[in-house]
């Protein structure tokens, strides 16, 4: 992901979010990580709460962003993103069960 920064002089900064590590607070996640470019050495923290991966799931569902992505990445793409998904919602799954069982015994 890159960043637009018009107060540096209009540089471009990556954002590596495959880089970033990630800490669980009870009403968000924290994605924490460094941004290196010239003139730059930052450290980042962005918070994302349920609304903005809500939010980010949706600009994925817009047709020009679907269009784009056929004609830029093409097949393997979506291949990816449904071996994400599918990995996604089977922890998600694994993960709510051990809940929901706890929840039941309480």
């Amino acid at each position: 992901m890159l960043l637009w920064s018009k107060g540096l002089g209009r540089l471009l900064l990556p954002m590596d979010l495959g880089k970033a590590t990630v800490e669980v607070e009870p009403d968000k996640l924290i994605l924490k990580g460094r941004i290196v470019a010239p003139k730059v050495n930052w450290d980042y923290a962005a918070s994302m709460y349920e609304e903005d991966l809500k939010d980010f799931l949706g600009i994925l569902n817009d047709r020009v962003v679907i269009r784009y992505l056929v004609r830029e990445e093409g097949i393997h793409l979506l291949v990816q993103l449904m071996g994400l998904a599918c990995r996604f919602i089977l922890l998600f799954l694994k993960e709510g069960s051990k809940a929901w069982i706890i929840g039941r015994k309480a």
